[in-house]
């Protein structure tokens, strides 16, 4: 067990795919998961990362209080608040170095960060056909236990991610 950003970073360098995917060791998807990803990421040339609609496995009422997991019916610019869900390009994944294998908690805003550097006319996409069943936690004890690893976590606020910020604040 390396950890989720090392462990990611090790399955692409065993790959040789040119769109990568990440999905949550415990997510479910559809076969059709995939093809809708890379059809859009495909489709829109200026697209970075598109990131998938997430929705309840087993807790809807627990999944309900994550903001990042639905983000309605339509294709529409976001931010990357969440890394198992994701197809992205190999080529803007490998440049600009792969996960951060350091952070536990916001590695996907650390990695835009770095990728909107890279290519600054580019946009994180989100495909609302793209549906991965994941809960945000399971039970409410595992709710308490995943709020204190989040708020020990959380030491990286928006505001040291300027591109990020600047994307968020307009994307509100």
């Amino acid at each position: 067990n390396v950890g989720a950003s090392a462990g990611r970073n090790l399955g692409v360098e065993n790959t040789t795919s040119p769109v990568l995917a990440f999905i949550e060791d415990d997510g479910v998807v559809d076969p059709s998961f995939f093809t809708s990803m890379e059809h859009l990421l495909l489709k829109r040339p200026d697209a970075i990362v598109v990131r998938g609609r997430i929705v309840a496995l087993k807790y809807p009422m627990i999944s309900m209080l994550s903001r990042a997991y639905d983000l309605g019916n339509e294709v529409r610019e976001c931010i990357l608040d969440i890394e198992g869900a994701t197809c992205i390009r190999r080529k803007d994944f490998v440049a600009c170095g792969g996960y951060n294998a350091d952070i536990f908690h916001g590695e996907g805003i650390e990695l835009q960060e770095r990728l909107v550097k890279q290519r600054p006319d580019g946009v994180i996409l989100y495909n609302p056909e793209a549906v991965m069943q994941h809960d945000f936690a399971e039970g409410l004890w595992g709710l308490w236990e995943k709020g204190k690893r989040i708020a020990k976590a959380d030491k990286q606020p928006l505001a040291l991610f300027p591109l990020t910020e600047a994307r968020w604040q307009r994307l509100r």
